[in-house]
């Protein structure tokens, strides 16, 4: 019978190493749409979701913080604040050159941090 225990572990590591870890804890964040505003300027409108299970919903303060990350994989990447909105949902406007970006929501009074998968400019999700 330890042979099985051993075996279920493994199956289950195997399967959750597949899963999006950003819904962990009972948070998630996806970006929706990631668009190209202005060529010259680089600027680029990135919008998406953060999702809450109805256990978390009821620890939540007043709002949910979100972090985006312009340029993730450069040596030099920028960072923009913005709020979601009671739905879940927030918008940004932010300078790229790699037009690539990552998202992490975040509640100021918990520990729960989730982060999206890196987005391309122009790659509706």
């Amino acid at each position: 019978m330890k042979k099985f225990g051993f075996l279920y572990v493994l199956v289950a590591a195997v399967l959750m190493s597949g899963t999006n870890a950003a819904f962990a804890g009972g948070l998630s964040v996806k970006i929706d749409s990631f668009t190209l505003i202005d060529q010259n300027l680089r600027l680029g409108e990135l919008c998406g979701t953060v999702a809450v299970t109805p256990q978390e919903r009821t620890k939540i303060g007043d709002y949910i913080a979100v972090t985006v990350t312009a340029d993730p994989k450069t040596g030099n990447p920028g960072l923009y604040n913005t709020l979601a909105s009671q739905q879940g949902t927030f918008c940004t406007i932010i300078l790229t050159y790699t037009g690539t970006a990552t998202a992490t929501a975040w509640i100021p009074s918990s520990s729960l941090t989730a982060t999206s998968d890196v987005a391309q400019i122009g790659k509706r999700r």
